[in-house]
């Protein structure tokens, strides 16, 4: 937590109060777990003398709270009136999931309540995060579970901090990752960490969420510009938002939806097996990326979305060569597709009429075949 407010002092003139309950949050869990009313019901009566005594004006005030420390927040918030904001991070699982609002953090404990999931679910362990969405808007970064580069940390670990920290960090890194994401959300500013709401994680990462909407609801920011979203909010329900994060910091990527839409010619056809390539060069750097399909069909006449995440910029897009290859066995029949366009929508971006502006789409002569493996200069549509 120095980290974070060392953080949060460069970003702005904050006056920051870090809470440590050290000696009432350790083993047995189930005692700290009890002691977080305790702390909650503490940090509320601090805020009220603040109030009191200095004039501070409680719609100021954020409450950021990490594992029980996000139900520390809830109990505050819960004895406070028109209490700002509380960011919860990685809210603890167990005791907590799916327990009534007065037991746990909800969105009624402040006026801005938003949440980071990042834990909800463990390969080797229970996870310590809650999966139960618990804010007015709730991020799932990689889904909220089995975050990248968290079980090669813990190895890594081993090397640098020795074995202790290492099982510290293998047990807890998913855990961890919350306040990670803020803590890169507060001044980094070469990469928007732009979440996006979706019915799912499968349909986001399958390229079919990526709209900010005419009035800007269907998207967010992660982190300390979360409050961006407070317009949009509704008591009534919470909203789920998606993003994909790399494996090591500052973590966010630079997103693209790829749509690839093949025509449909009047002559005769036959719908193919394969996959696709697309060479983006920009002004930056090259991305390579070889897309498929979930059935590896290419079905004429129909839209193919895709999600593509790179850590290195692109740039400005200066030209795409398309290519596609065959699946067949049959070695003694030439195969063809054919393409109407390519578009390229860049995800970073949390204002839908810039998006659009920077969205850019190429296009295909209508009605002529591209044989397997060959290699197609695509024209920007006019």
């Amino acid at each position: 937590m120095e980290i974070m407010k060392d953080n949060l002092l460069l970003h702005d003139q904050y006056n920051i109060i870090i809470v440590d309950w050290s000696g009432g949050n350790g083993a047995p869990y189930t005692q700290a777990t009890a002691n977080s009313r305790v702390v909650g019901a503490e940090v509320a009566l601090f805020i009220k003398k603040l109030i009191r005594l200095k004039n501070v004006t409680p719609m100021d005030c954020q409450i950021i709270g990490h594992s029980l420390g996000a139900h520390i927040a809830g109990y505050a918030g819960e004895r406070l009136t028109n209490l700002g904001r509380i960011t919860s991070l990685d809210a603890a699982q167990p005791y907590f999931q799916f327990m009534p609002p007065s037991v746990r953090v909800d969105p009624t404990d402040a006026d801005f309540v938003d949440a980071i999931h990042t834990d909800s679910a463990s390969d080797k362990f229970l996870p310590l995060g809650m999966s139960q969405a618990v804010g007015h808007i709730d991020f799932y970064p990689n889904n909220g579970m089995s975050q990248p580069g968290c079980s090669y940390s813990a190895i890594h670990s081993i090397f640098l901090d020795g074995l202790i920290d290492a099982v510290r960090q293998f047990v807890a890194c998913n855990h961890q990752r919350a306040v990670d994401f803020y803590l890169y959300s507060i001044n980094y500013k070469k990469i928007l960490p732009v979440a996006y709401q979706c019915v799912s994680w499968n349909a986001f990462s399958n390229g079919h969420c990526s709209d900010c909407g005419n009035d800007g609801s269907r998207c967010a920011l992660l982190g300390i510009q979360a409050d961006k979203y407070k317009p949009y909010i509704n008591d009534s329900r919470s909203v789920k938002m998606y993003l994909a994060t790399s494996n090591s910091p500052p973590f966010w990527t630079y997103s693209y939806q790829i749509q690839v839409k093949l025509s449909k010619p009047k002559t005769n056809y036959e719908d193919k097996a394969g996959y696709l390539t697309l060479k983006l060069y920009g002004s930056e750097n090259t991305y390579n990326l070889q897309l498929s399909s979930k059935t590896g069909n290419l079905i004429h006449g129909a839209t193919y979305t895709f999600l593509v995440h790179k850590t290195k910029q692109l740039g400005e897009l200066q030209s795409v060569i398309f290519s596609w290859t065959s699946s067949s066995w049959n070695f003694f029949k030439t195969h063809t597709l054919y393409l109407d366009f390519v578009k390229i929508v860049p995800m970073n971006i949390d204002n839908q009429k810039q998006q659009r502006l920077e969205s850019r789409k190429f296009c295909y002569t209508p009605g002529r075949a591209i044989k397997s493996k060959n290699e197609i200069i695509l024209a920007e549509c006019k």
